[in-house]
């Protein structure tokens, strides 16, 4: 038997490997847009990429059958805003967002503060919410 399984590139899909697993055997690791072909004996299994801290999509595959993994929409969005906080925590620590020299800047900092926790609070849920999918390419 052999399924090949194709991964699916988003923005920062590149920098998160997906492990996968065949019934329940570890099988390998796809980084970036790489394709994999998994060989065994048995005709039928459950094909799942393992997640550590969420949860873990499966699907039943047959022999020939081509699997592509996806990211999902909240994946997709957690990223964004993972790189939108990238973007503001680089420009204010060089200096470009700088709210000192505005005559009110005690109450922006301490909005900036409350946003700032509350992203990092959405970031952190992010983490237990399924961010990849499989899905059957050939049927």
């Amino acid at each position: 038997m052999s399924v090949k399984v194709k991964r699916k590139l988003w923005i920062l899909s590149a920098f998160m490997p997906v492990r996968l697993r065949y019934n329940n055997k570890s099988v390998g690791t796809l980084y970036g847009s790489q394709d994999m072909e998994i060989r065994t004996d048995e005709d039928e299994g459950e094909l799942k990429y393992h997640q550590p801290i969420g949860r873990s999509d499966c699907l039943n595959v047959k022999s020939g059958d081509i699997v592509q993994v996806e990211e999902t929409m909240s994946g997709k969005l957690f990223s964004l805003l993972f790189v939108a906080l990238m973007i503001y925590l680089f420009s204010s620590g060089l200096g470009i967002i700088n709210f000192t020299k505005y005559p009110n800047y005690e109450e922006l900092m301490m909005m900036e503060r409350i946003i700032f926790g509350i992203i990092f609070v959405i970031a952190l849920i992010g983490f237990f919410f399924k961010t990849h999918k499989l899905i059957l390419l050939n049927r």
